[in-house]
């Protein structure tokens, strides 16, 4: 009795069984291989922009750190004409600076930019009564570590980042004469502008304490959002290099996170992508 199906047929049966196992795993590897080149895309997207980032970041406070020396050193000397807008700039992001000796009895001097007070249609004495009431100048920290960073952002206000630092005033020889204390605000702009343009992850500024200080949302600047407890930024304060990508979960489920520390460790930027 002859078979129900030809040897023909089955051979075709058996390359056609063939063929299709061969397409599903071909098809399966193309998606896992799309699946592995997009992951790293998006890393190496995450890892160029929180590096490119954190190299804003450095030049930025690194100019306002020498910027606000300078306003100590030329305003602590009387036989010097200091000019405040030669030493910030009509372009600068310094928006306001102010001079103390370290018993802040009374600021000794103030730089105040009325084009930004004109533009966003805010008082004069705007920084000295409405927002040091409200987000007080951190004098032990700026004393302690000789320079500090803080969220200056307000409700009724614009995104700002407090800045202080402490200058020595030395004699010709090179002895202390006296110790003051510089804070001041400044606007973070072209950072915003920056973070506003990244569309395939969210990307935070924050201090080393995790204090979000530039985020996208203006909520979250406000409120002083806190990511201390996010796993990206226990990973990156664990890190010992400054760049890195990584796979991480959260409550919210897997991502792929970059960080980047910048500024000697007092700034972190993290980013996050489903």
């Amino acid at each position: 009795m002859k078979g129900f199906f030809s040897i023909r047929t089955k051979f075709l049966g058996v390359m056609s069984a063939l063929l299709l196992m061969c397409l599903v795993v071909y098809l399966l590897i193309a998606v896992e291989v799309f699946k592995t080149d997009k992951t790293e895309l998006i890393y190496d997207l995450n890892r160029s922009m929180v590096s490119n980032l954190a190299i804003e970041l450095e030049t930025e406070f690194v100019g306002v750190s020498d910027k606000f020396r300078l306003f100590a050193l030329l305003s602590s000397d009387p036989s010097k004409k200091l000019i405040n807008e030669n030493i910030f700039g009509d372009k600068s992001d310094v928006v306001f600076a102010s001079l103390y000796r370290q018993n802040q009895a009374g600021a000794l001097k103030n730089f105040t930019d009325q084009k930004y007070l004109e533009t966003y249609g805010l008082e004069s004495s705007f920084f000295e009564e409405t927002l040091h009431p409200l987000k007080p100048v951190p004098f032990a920290e700026i004393i302690k570590n000789g320079e500090f960073i803080w969220n200056a952002s307000i409700d009724g206000g614009t995104p700002l980042v407090g800045y202080g630092r402490s200058v020595v005033v030395e004699d010709t020889k090179g002895i202390p004469t006296d110790h003051l204390t510089v804070v001041g605000y400044i606007k973070p702009d072209k950072i915003l502008k920056i973070l506003s343009l990244v569309k395939l992850s969210e990307a935070t500024v924050v201090d080393q304490n995790g204090i979000v200080l530039i985020h996208p949302n203006f909520e979250a600047m406000k409120e002083n959002k806190n990511f201390s407890a996010s796993p990206l930024f226990k990973t990156a304060v664990d890190s010992k290099v400054n760049v890195s990508v990584a796979s991480l979960k959260d409550d919210a489920g897997e991502f792929l996170g970059a960080f980047a520390k910048t500024y000697q460790g007092k700034i972190y930027i993290l980013s996050r992508a489903s």
